[in-house]
Protein backbone atom coordinates (compact mmCIF):
# COMPACT_ATOMS: atom_id res chain seq x y z
CA UNK A 1 0.00 0.00 0.00
CA UNK A 2 2.71 2.23 0.94
CA UNK A 3 4.71 1.91 -2.66
CA UNK A 4 1.43 2.58 -4.54
CA UNK A 5 0.56 5.47 -2.25
CA UNK A 6 4.32 7.06 -3.73
CA UNK A 7 3.71 6.08 -6.90
CA UNK A 8 0.47 7.83 -7.24
CA UNK A 9 2.00 10.91 -5.43
CA UNK A 10 4.67 10.93 -7.55
CA UNK A 11 2.17 11.05 -10.58
CA UNK A 12 0.36 13.98 -9.07
CA UNK A 13 -2.98 11.66 -9.45
CA UNK A 14 -2.85 11.71 -5.22
CA UNK A 15 -2.45 15.24 -3.03
CA UNK A 16 -2.44 15.00 0.48
CA UNK A 17 -3.75 18.02 1.60
CA UNK A 18 -6.06 19.69 4.67
CA UNK A 19 -9.42 21.59 4.45
CA UNK A 20 -10.14 24.33 6.16
CA UNK A 21 -13.44 26.08 6.31
CA UNK A 22 -11.37 30.01 5.37
CA UNK A 23 -14.54 31.45 6.29
CA UNK A 24 -14.41 30.34 9.92
CA UNK A 25 -10.67 31.65 10.37
CA UNK A 26 -12.07 35.39 9.45
CA UNK A 27 -11.00 35.90 5.53
CA UNK A 28 -12.37 36.58 2.08
CA UNK A 29 -13.66 34.12 0.23
CA UNK A 30 -14.45 34.36 -3.49
CA UNK A 31 -15.30 33.18 -6.73
CA UNK A 32 -14.61 34.79 -9.53
CA UNK A 33 -15.59 34.25 -13.40
CA UNK A 34 -13.48 35.81 -15.88
CA UNK A 35 -14.45 36.09 -19.60
CA UNK A 36 -10.80 36.60 -22.17
CA UNK A 37 -10.17 38.82 -24.86
CA UNK A 38 -7.53 38.67 -27.45
CA UNK A 39 -5.46 35.46 -26.09
CA UNK A 40 -7.27 31.91 -25.40
CA UNK A 41 -8.43 30.90 -22.16
CA UNK A 42 -5.40 28.40 -21.37
CA UNK A 43 -2.93 31.09 -21.67
CA UNK A 44 -4.38 33.56 -19.68
CA UNK A 45 -5.14 30.49 -16.96
CA UNK A 46 -1.71 29.78 -17.18
CA UNK A 47 -0.30 33.65 -16.53
CA UNK A 48 -2.66 33.29 -13.17
CA UNK A 49 -1.51 29.84 -12.26
CA UNK A 50 1.46 31.39 -9.99
CA UNK A 51 -1.16 34.37 -7.68
CA UNK A 52 -0.88 32.75 -4.29
CA UNK A 53 -4.41 33.84 -3.23
CA UNK A 54 -5.80 31.97 -6.22
CA UNK A 55 -6.15 28.58 -4.93
CA UNK A 56 -8.38 26.78 -7.86
CA UNK A 57 -8.16 28.26 -11.95
CA UNK A 58 -10.92 26.11 -14.45
CA UNK A 59 -11.86 26.37 -17.91
CA UNK A 60 -15.43 26.62 -18.62
CA UNK A 61 -17.96 26.62 -21.31
CA UNK A 62 -20.87 28.92 -20.87
CA UNK A 63 -20.62 32.56 -21.02
CA UNK A 64 -17.48 32.98 -18.83
CA UNK A 65 -13.75 31.56 -20.22
CA UNK A 66 -12.46 30.73 -16.51
CA UNK A 67 -13.65 29.75 -12.99
CA UNK A 68 -11.27 31.00 -10.32
CA UNK A 69 -11.60 30.66 -6.11
CA UNK A 70 -9.44 32.27 -3.94
CA UNK A 71 -8.50 33.17 -0.35
CA UNK A 72 -7.76 36.31 1.52
CA UNK A 73 -7.09 37.42 4.54
CA UNK A 74 -9.27 40.83 4.48
CA UNK A 75 -10.86 43.24 1.71
CA UNK A 76 -7.59 44.73 1.58
CA UNK A 77 -5.80 41.76 -0.10
CA UNK A 78 -8.98 41.31 -1.94
CA UNK A 79 -8.63 44.57 -3.88
CA UNK A 80 -5.04 44.21 -4.61
CA UNK A 81 -5.99 40.57 -5.96
CA UNK A 82 -8.44 41.85 -8.19
CA UNK A 83 -6.35 44.84 -9.46
CA UNK A 84 -3.41 42.04 -10.17
CA UNK A 85 -6.30 39.76 -11.92
CA UNK A 86 -7.01 42.99 -14.52
CA UNK A 87 -3.55 43.59 -15.12
CA UNK A 88 -3.17 40.35 -16.58
CA UNK A 89 -3.38 40.17 -20.86
CA UNK A 90 -6.41 38.86 -22.03
CA UNK A 91 -9.08 39.59 -19.27
CA UNK A 92 -11.90 41.39 -20.58
CA UNK A 93 -14.20 40.99 -17.04
CA UNK A 94 -14.30 39.85 -13.73
CA UNK A 95 -17.12 38.74 -12.21
CA UNK A 96 -16.48 38.54 -8.20
CA UNK A 97 -18.64 36.17 -5.97
CA UNK A 98 -17.93 36.98 -2.36
CA UNK A 99 -19.06 33.72 -0.31
CA UNK A 100 -21.10 34.71 2.60
CA UNK A 101 -21.60 30.92 4.21
CA UNK A 102 -21.00 27.48 3.46
CA UNK A 103 -23.66 25.60 2.98
CA UNK A 104 -21.86 22.12 2.00
CA UNK A 105 -18.10 21.84 1.13
CA UNK A 106 -16.01 18.83 0.51
CA UNK A 107 -15.36 16.42 3.41
CA UNK A 108 -14.34 13.04 4.30
CA UNK A 109 -17.93 12.27 4.27
CA UNK A 110 -18.87 13.68 1.06
CA UNK A 111 -16.25 11.90 -0.88
CA UNK A 112 -17.14 8.41 1.02
CA UNK A 113 -20.78 8.82 0.14
CA UNK A 114 -22.60 8.94 -3.65
CA UNK A 115 -20.48 11.67 -4.76
CA UNK A 116 -17.38 9.88 -5.21
CA UNK A 117 -17.14 6.82 -7.75
CA UNK A 118 -15.11 4.11 -7.55
CA UNK A 119 -12.34 3.99 -10.84
CA UNK A 120 -12.22 0.65 -11.12
CA UNK A 121 -16.22 0.24 -11.72
CA UNK A 122 -17.37 3.13 -12.87
CA UNK A 123 -21.15 1.69 -12.55
CA UNK A 124 -21.05 1.61 -9.18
Amino acid sequence: MRTRLAKLREDDTLQIVALCNALLLGHQVVRLLLRVRNLTPRSVADSLLGIHQINHVALVTGSHDLYLEATCRDQNQLIDLMDEIRRQPGVASIQPIIVTSLAKDYTWEGLRGTAGQSISDPGK
